[in-house]
């Protein structure tokens, strides 16, 4: 009987054995699935360190680039505006937001937008800096003509206006020349395209092609010509009484002319008047249109005289004016 018994004790230390083992195999397993790998000895993990110096850096290079705009190259007499006070300018200078820039006869300037991005001043012109963000660099055309080469992949863009901003050229990758006589905004595009919007109308200006603002919505835009175009009148050598000359042609529309240093208004059809002053004696008439690319031509008329005496009335040669019944 006790033999019996210590048989039935032993079965039963057996087993509850067993199961204490199997629960240990059980549990050591799932410790080692919800374990993270530990790394081998003797190998240390990499950490990745962050410099908040460099990340302001960074930041601060960016910040700088949108409020600036550089002067990289000054030819002639160039003027800066700064809290209303013109003075001159050199290169290394820069233009912050409200700034202003503007060129002398026979001078020229180049600032740098953006990363690598360059416009140049042609002369007797002004640009002022009114806009320089993340996303846009609007610039203002007061007056003149402009040359512009402009990529900054694609990040930022380019916005030329009018003094009153009703006339603008928004670019993201192109060249392209702008000009502003006063009476109207024409754009030339060389590489690239130029989108140029006036009175609520947009037109995309390809390469080749240009269009005009005057006082309205931009023209359709037609292939740059092949040439300057002034059609002016020879009045050949006359005297008259009046102490003024009415100049009457055409010419390349979007085009500034000058005559004798006297603006004039060009048409969106090229069609101009203008009218000079004209000192006693003989007089030299000089007729200049410069279109948006910077083409020149040029017409003189060197013997137009004023005798207060003379009892001839002023005379207009009109070109291009039908003649009277009876002319020849």
């Amino acid at each position: 009987m006790k033999g019996r018994v210590l048989i039935y004790l032993v079965i039963v230390a057996v087993l509850v054995g067993g199961g204490f083992v199997v629960s240990r195999v059980l549990m050591d397993g799932d410790e080692v699935e919800s374990r993270p790998e530990e790394p081998a000895m003797g190998t240390i993990e990499p950490e990745v360190v962050v410099d908040r110096d460099d990340e302001k850096r960074d930041a601060g290079a960016v910040s700088e680039i949108s409020r600036t705009v550089e002067v990289v190259e000054v030819k002639g007499r160039v003027s800066r505006e700064t809290e209303g006070k013109w003075v001159d300018v050199v290169a290394g200078q820069t233009l912050g937001v409200d700034d202003a820039v503007r060129t002398d006869k026979e001078s020229s300037v180049s600032i740098k937008v953006g990363e690598s991005s360059v416009i140049e001043l042609a002369q007797e012109a002004e640009i002022k800096v009114r806009e320089l963000s993340s996303s846009v660099q609007r610039l203002g055309l007061v007056r003149g003509r402009a040359s512009v080469d402009y990529d900054e992949g694609g990040e930022r863009v380019l916005r030329i206006e009018n003094e009153n901003g009703n006339a603008v050229a928004e670019v993201r990758a192109g060249k392209f020349s702008i000009m502003n006589t006063g009476g109207t905004v024409a754009v030339a595009t060389e590489t690239g395209s130029v989108d140029l919007s006036a009175s609520g109308r947009k037109v995309e200006v390809a390469a080749g092609m240009q269009s005009v603002v005057a006082g309205g919505a931009p023209s359709r835009p037609l292939t740059i010509p092949v040439d300057v175009l002034l059609r002016v009148a020879d009045p050949g050598c006359i005297t008259q009484k009046e102490p003024f000359y009415t100049v009457r042609g055409r010419t390349t529309p979007g085009s500034n002319v000058r005559v004798n240093d006297v603006g004039g208004a060009v048409q969106l059809d090229g069609r101009f008047v203008v009218r000079v002053p004209l000192r006693p004696g003989k007089n030299r008439i000089v007729v200049v249109t410069e279109d948006v690319t910077g083409r020149e031509k040029r017409r003189v008329f060197p013997c137009v005289t004023h005798d207060p005496r003379a009892n001839i009335e002023g005379i207009d040669i009109n070109w291009g004016a039908p003649k009277k019944t009876g002319d020849t």
